[in-house]
């Protein structure tokens, strides 16, 4: 739950979350509810990208789902981590390119 690390970014003004408004994913309710520690959680992050002003997406269960807005790139589990670094990794090469120019 590599996005949960995202929630403690606040923009300049302290008060609101610096990704209000961007689109992201993350494990949705129903993958977490099937983990043993689910009951012990301090934070649902499908809860608080929504609570906190950011769109919501996921697909089914187990599936590839990565979301890409502006410099964010998040997947929704483990499957999506090799797509998520390729997308990365194709979003660095396409900065440094530019900066080369």
């Amino acid at each position: 739950m590599g996005v949960t690390a995202l929630c403690c970014a606040k923009s300049e003004d302290k008060h609101s979350w610096t990704f209000k408004n961007y689109s992201i994913t993350s494990p949705s309710v129903f993958e977490l509810a099937k983990e043993m520690e689910f009951a012990v959680l301090p934070i649902i992050p499908e809860d608080f990208i929504k609570d906190n002003g950011a769109t919501y997406s996921s697909s089914v269960c187990g599936a590839v789902h990565v979301v890409i807005d502006r410099h964010l790139i998040t997947g929704q589990n483990e499957t999506s981590t090799l797509t998520a670094v390729q997308n990365l990794i194709l979003l660095s090469n396409q900065r440094q390119g530019k900066a080369s120019r």
